[in-house]
C-alpha cells in the first residue's frame, strides 16, 4: 500500500502533448503552436496544466479560427475580422450562436478558393470581363475621340467660314461651341441608358424583323 501511494505521489503532474490535444480534440501541431505563440504554457517539469490551459487557450485564441492570437488590433482591424466570420458562416450555413472551428475557417477559405478560380476559369472563357479595365478602356477611347473632334475643328472652321462667306474667328468659335455642346452631351450619358438603348434597339429589331417575314 505505501508502495502504491509512494509511485501516485512521484507521478509527474500535468499532461503531454499528446495528451493535451486529445484533451482539447485538437491536433499535436495545434498545441506546439499554441506554445511557441505563448498562448498556453507548459509546467516546470515541461508538461501541460490542462486547466490552466484550458483557461489560456480559450483568453488567447479566436473562437472562429482556433489556432491565432487574439487580434490586439485597432477599429479596422477588427471589422476586418468580423467580416471575415460573417462571410464564413454565410459560406457554411452557420448559426451567429454556432462557434466555428479552424477547420471550418479552413474550409471556408477552400470555399473562397473556389469561388475565385470560378471566376477566372469565366473570365478566360470570355463569359465575364474586369469592369475597372473596361472603365480605362471606355475613358482612353473618350480622350481619344474629344482629341479628333477638336482636331476637326481647327482643320475645317476655315473651310466652312471659306464655304459661307463668314468671318473665319465667327465660324470658328460657332463650331467649337458647338462641339463641347456635344461633347458634354455624350459625357454626361449613362451607361444604363445605353444599356437600355440596345434593349430597345433589340426589340426594334426583332419586331422589324418578324414584319418582314410576315410580308414574305
Amino acid at each position: 500500500m505505501l508502495k502504491n501511494a509512494s509511485h501516485r505521489a512521484a507521478a509527474p503532474l500535468g499532461m503531454t502533448v499528446a495528451a493535451y490535444a486529445r484533451h482539447r480534440h485538437v491536433s499535436r501541431r495545434a498545441v506546439y503552436d499554441a506554445l511557441d505563440a505563448g498562448r498556453i504554457a507548459r509546467l516546470p517539469g515541461g508538461r501541460i496544466d490542462p486547466a490552466a490551459a484550458d483557461r489560456a487557450w480559450k483568453v488567447n485564441t479566436m473562437p472562429h479560427v482556433g489556432g491565432k492570437m487574439r487580434s490586439m488590433g485597432n477599429a479596422a482591424d477588427r471589422r476586418a475580422v468580423e467580416t471575415g466570420e460573417t462571410e464564413a458562416r454565410r459560406l457554411l450555413g452557420a448559426g451567429a450562436g454556432q462557434v466555428l472551428s479552424f477547420n471550418d475557417a479552413r474550409r471556408a477559405r477552400e470555399l473562397v478558393k473556389l469561388s475565385r478560380e470560378a471566376l477566372a476559369l469565366r473570365k478566360l472563357q470570355g463569359e465575364t470581363i474586369d469592369v475597372q479595365a473596361a472603365r480605362r478602356r471606355v475613358f482612353r477611347f473618350g480622350r481619344v475621340w474629344r482629341d479628333i473632334e477638336d482636331a476637326a475643328v481647327s482643320r475645317k472652321a476655315p473651310l466652312g467660314a471659306a464655304k459661307f462667306n463668314a468671318d473665319e474667328g465667327e465660324f470658328y468659335r460657332w463650331l467649337k461651341a458647338f462641339m463641347v455642346e456635344v461633347q458634354t452631351l455624350c459625357a454626361n450619358v449613362k451607361l444604363d441608358l445605353l444599356e437600355d438603348v440596345e434593349e430597345e434597339q433589340d426589340e426594334e429589331d426583332g419586331d422589324s424583323e418578324a414584319g418582314e417575314g410576315e410580308h414574305l
